[in-house]
């Protein structure tokens, strides 16, 4: 019986440890699980931290601050010239070359990332601040959603649905080109039952699909079941013209309001605005520019030539040079603009004023319209708006007498504070 028992005992005793080799190896794993999320998201951190780009005025220096525990090599094609200690701050100086590159190496061991460094030339803007009237065509016919429709039986059909989606651009019907929606209605219209063959560009992809119309009850008309649109319009402000005319406004793209998706566009033009009223922002609640737009050519300022998503840009016509003048002002690039006192140029009250901000916080990665937040601080714009409101996207971002960017969000929960895009990602210096 003794025997018995501790052999019964010594079955359990091992069982118990057995669980507990199996517990120890699921805390281990989880820990080295939970070890190399943390190193992946510190890299991941420390790789965005760091520009894909960085361009640097002829002639002149600029000074850099990672505070990274990684060194770079620069090279000048194949040949390695220096070495920099990104832990500290470093200079970077103009190049006699166009172009050279950072290789940088985290601990001087890991790549990191390559950054590509431009010298350019000193650049000059005229900064604007005046609120704009957008009007943009889309470069086909734009498809929102596809909707049943009731045929002249009473019967439901969708033709469309599965052969097109949200966010297709229709280009073509049986191979004629289409520009307007009221095109496509009237294709249609002549077509009356017959199955079309619809050209859709998706994501850069051309496609081919066949739909067969439906003829709609009480009338002479045939329709898919489409939800198209052909063009946007909407107010926003202006950014900057160039000496050679070019403009620049939003500081973002302009998307579709249903799909989401930035807008492409084929023709579009920008308009005088008249400013209504002033709705201001709250915690929760966006504040907003009301204004009238007229369309006509008296008004008409200048031709937007791409919708981008740093912003739309065209060229002024000679209204809007006039209008701008030429008070050009240096532009700042990344490297140049340090957290503190900054201004809004804005014409919210009717004419050019500065506005005092403070910049809260950069980042130099590439990150679009959120290089920079600013906050709000002067008190007759918070009087007057409570901060920033929808439309005064692209207001100018000037800081010791530089454009450096423009205004592009508001923060929802707190208006007083947005985000801005830096001259960096705004001006095209390739």
């Amino acid at each position: 019986m003794e025997k018995e028992w501790n052999d019964d005992n010594n079955f359990k005793i091992g069982e118990k440890g057995g669980r507990w080799r199996v517990y120890r190896y699921v805390l281990a794993a989880v820990s080295c699980l939970g070890m190399a999320l943390v190193l992946c998201l510190q890299f991941y951190l420390y790789r965005s931290s760091v520009p894909e780009e960085i361009y640097l005025i002829r002639g002149q220096s600029s000074r850099f601050q990672f505070k990274l525990p990684a060194s770079a090599n620069i090279y000048e094609e194949v040949t390695e010239v220096s070495t920099v200690n990104m832990a500290k701050p470093f200079t970077l100086n103009s190049s006699s070359n166009s172009s050279y590159t950072m290789d940088v190496k985290l601990f001087g061991l890991v790549p990191l990332k390559k950054v590509s460094v431009t010298t350019v030339e000193a650049t000059e803007v005229i900064p604007g601040g005046q609120p704009i009237g957008i009007y943009m065509e889309t470069d086909g016919v734009l498809v929102l959603g596809t909707t049943a429709v009731t045929d002249e039986n009473g019967n439901h059909a969708n033709p469309a649905k599965n052969m097109v989606s949200k966010g297709d651009y229709i280009i073509a019907v049986n191979g004629k080109a289409v520009h307007y929606k009221s095109e496509l209605s009237n294709f249609l219209k002549k077509n009356g039952d017959k199955e079309v063959v619809l050209t859709i560009r998706r994501e850069g992809r051309k496609l081919k699909v066949r739909i067969t119309p439906v003829k709609m009850k009480g009338n002479e008309e045939y329709k898919c079941g489409l939800w198209v649109r052909d063009d946007t319009q909407g107010i926003g402000t202006l950014s900057f013209e160039t000496k050679e005319g070019r403009f620049g406004a939003l500081g973002h793209g302009v998307s579709d309001v249903d799909t989401g998706e930035l807008l492409e566009n084929s023709d579009g033009r920008i308009y005088e605005a008249a400013i209504s009223y002033i709705i201001p922002g709250s915690s929760g609640k966006p504040g907003e520019l009301v204004g009238s737009i007229d369309y006509s050519d008296a008004n008409w300022l200048g031709t937007i030539e791409s919708n981008t998503s740093d912003g739309i840009y065209g060229k002024a016509n000679e209204r809007l040079k006039s209008e701008m003048g030429n008070k050009a002002i240096p532009v700042g690039l990344k490297q140049d603009v340090s957290e503190g006192k900054a201004y809004i140029q804005s014409y919210i009250s009717g004419k050019a004023k500065l506005y005092a901000i403070t910049i809260e916080k950069t980042n130099l990665s590439y990150e679009h319209s959120a290089n920079m937040v600013v906050r709000v601080t002067d008190p007759e714009l918070l009087s007057l708006t409570g901060g920033i409101v929808q439309g005064m996207s692209g207001s100018p971002i000037i800081q010791n007498g530089k454009m450096v960017g423009a205004v592009t969000h508001v923060f929802v929960n707190d208006p007083t504070k947005g985000y801005g895009i830096f001259m960096d990602e705004m001006l095209d210096y390739q």
